[in-house]
């Protein structure tokens, strides 16, 4: 008798367990319909708004899972993504300063539409193949700050080396100019978006 009786209470433990098991799992699966309804008619409404949907899958936790990550272009620089300016990672990339209200990370890349953008370890848009500055200049170097907006950064140019700057530097080093008394000519490009002559 005391076997049965052991056996319907395990027997309804179990029952129990397994209606707590399955009642979890319905919430869960309910969870994950409606935020998948919710994530439908986001995208739709920003899709009707003509709102870039390309980086939409990187924005939500359920769909960041499916979404594999793009690997690093340049080696070295930390790879903030395909950014647009809903992304959350943009202060990754436009940094806040009380100076000057935003500059670029320092030793940075990422994709802004169709273009790649690097930064050095000053926070300048820099190439992979450009020589390094650094703050404190050489007696033999004859330096140009370019100074402007997202012209100036390299808006609308494929990678650095074919914005504004990267083309005057290349212009120089194919023609061998130099500065006064022949010094070398470093060029340095401070364009960042948003800036102004102020």
């Amino acid at each position: 008798m005391a076997k049965i009786t052991d056996r319907q209470h395990s027997s309804r433990q179990y029952s129990i367990t397994n209606l707590w098991i399955g009642l979890i799992a319905a919430l869960l699966l309910l969870a994950i319909f409606l935020e998948s309804v919710c994530l439908g008619i986001l995208y739709i409404n920003d899709a009707l708004k003509g709102r870039d949907t390309s980086a939409f899958a990187k924005s939500y936790l359920l769909t960041r899972l499916l979404v594999s990550t793009s690997p690093n272009p340049i080696p070295g620089k930390k790879f903030i993504g395909t950014l647009n300016t809903d992304s959350p990672e943009w202060a990754k990339w436009l940094v806040p300063d009380d100076l000057l209200g935003w500059h670029l990370g320092h030793s940075v890349s990422v994709f802004l539409r169709e273009s790649l953008f690097i930064t050095n370890d000053n926070g300048f848009i820099a190439d992979v193949d450009d020589p390094p500055v650094v703050v404190q200049k050489s007696v033999d170097a004859y330096r140009v700050i370019v100074l402007g907006g997202s012209t100036v950064m390299g808006g609308g140019a494929p990678r650095p080396s074919q914005d504004i700057v990267g083309m005057l530097r290349k212009e120089v080093r194919v023609r061998g100019l130099t500065g006064r008394n022949g010094k070398r000519v470093e060029f340095i490009n401070a364009g960042v978006a948003g800036y102004n002559l102020a």
